[in-house]
């Protein structure tokens, strides 16, 4: 499928129904950069939008993130019209975005990044915590490295421990609800 932000999206697989934009579209003052995007995205899909810079790649993951709003069109997921930004929404749904740079606390382990959005429950242990790192990260191919701080790897270790920690589940969430994981 060829957008007309010279984007090409290319879907592998199809189940159940996440993601439905109509006629989704941003404009940044004359600048059409999305215009009229018609996408379903389904469950266990995996989908990958190309297309040289300023085609509007960035801008439609931040608007399925939540961090942006198109100027016209609709945007739904999971089957809920997406009106208003995540942090407005009292239970928004579960999108996370990977950045282009991992985007990791220099000053934190590599366990302390992953792991951040569990260290704010107070009902799970440190190791509980620790476990739940350790898979994510060798879920990414990382092993032995939760004690290392983000300048001791590499580059590419680095954007695999920013996909590790996309790939916690917040404890205090519904554990049915499936998770969108945008990068």
């Amino acid at each position: 499928m060829y957008l007309k932000t010279n984007c090409s999206i290319y879907i592998l697989k199809k189940t159940k129904h996440v993601v439905e934009t109509n006629n989704l579209s941003i404009s940044w003052g004359e600048l059409n950069v999305l215009n009229k995007i018609n996408l379903k995205l389904y469950e266990g899909e995996k989908l990958a939008i190309v297309g040289p810079s300023g085609s509007g790649k960035s801008t439609i993951l931040k608007i399925l993130a939540g961090l942006i709003l198109p100027t016209a069109g609709e945007l739904s997921i999971f089957g809920q019209k997406q009106t208003y930004l995540r942090l407005d929404q009292n239970n928004p749904p579960d999108v996370r975005l990977v950045f282009q740079n991992p985007a990791l606390l220099g000053s934190l382990t590599i366990e302390e990044n992953v792991g951040f959005i569990l260290q704010k429950n107070k009902n799970l242990s440190k190791k509980f915590i620790q476990e739940i790192v350790r898979e994510c990260l060798e879920e990414v191919g990382l092993f032995n490295v939760e004690k290392k701080l983000p300048n001791e790897l590499s580059g590419g270790m680095q954007k695999r421990v920013s996909f590790a920690r996309a790939l916690i589940r917040d404890q205090d969430s519904d554990k049915k609800k499936s998770a969108i994981i945008t990068f």
